[in-house]
């Protein structure tokens, strides 16, 4: 995995950073070079039905230390829970998108992450991921790591944009910023093909 710009995360205070969602990996791309420290203070947002699937997802969602969230019903204790780690100087992935893609697309973003973001005083890093659904569309049982019909491994980049502030913006305002962000770090050229 490659990354990019990985210094733009805040050393001293909560972020949330917000990705495209491609993949069950998503969460290992982004904190593959994470120094230990950072990796104890990051957590992400998942949907409950993860916690009690196989052992490797439950595995997985412990690791990750995944903040349940209902996708059907009462959100408040996960946006709560969030809203203290952000407090304690956290960072916490958000996939706005609120479900894997099912094409490799990236589908409008839900406002969910603006609103944690203004509430808590705290910035919103875009970051795409670039080559995951290569490896692990949600379609497959299991991932791919060669890419046999160009003989070599498959090639996974994350970029990460600059910070948003949240400072002065309606949830509507900041999050259409975010995608934006996105959207523009997935058209950056880089090394994966």
């Amino acid at each position: 995995v490659n990354i990019q710009n990985q210094s733009v995360l805040p050393e001293d205070k909560g972020y949330i950073i917000c990705a495209n969602h491609v993949s069950n990996f998503d969460y290992i791309y982004l904190t593959l070079h994470f120094e230990k420290e950072r990796f104890l203070k990051f957590c992400c947002m998942a949907k409950k039905e993860l916690m009690s699937k196989k052992p490797l997802s439950k595995y997985l969602a412990r690791i990750c230390g995944m903040i349940p969230v209902d996708r059907g019903g009462m959100v408040v204790d996960a946006m709560e829970n969030v809203r203290q780690r952000l407090q304690e100087r956290w960072g916490v992935l958000i996939h706005p998108e609120g479900t894997r893609s099912k094409n490799g697309l990236m589908t409008h973003f839900k406002k969910g992450a603006a609103i944690l973001a203004i509430e808590a005083g705290v910035p919103i890093i875009p970051a795409y991921i670039k080559g995951g659904y290569e490896i692990y569309p949600r379609w497959r049982k299991l991932p791919r790591l060669i890419n046999w019909q160009k003989l070599r491994k498959f090639r996974v980049e994350v970029i990460y944009g600059d910070p948003i502030s949240p400072k002065g913006k309606t949830p509507e305002e900041l999050i259409a910023l975010v995608e934006q962000a996105v959207r523009s770090l997935s058209l950056k050229n880089t090394v994966v093909s």
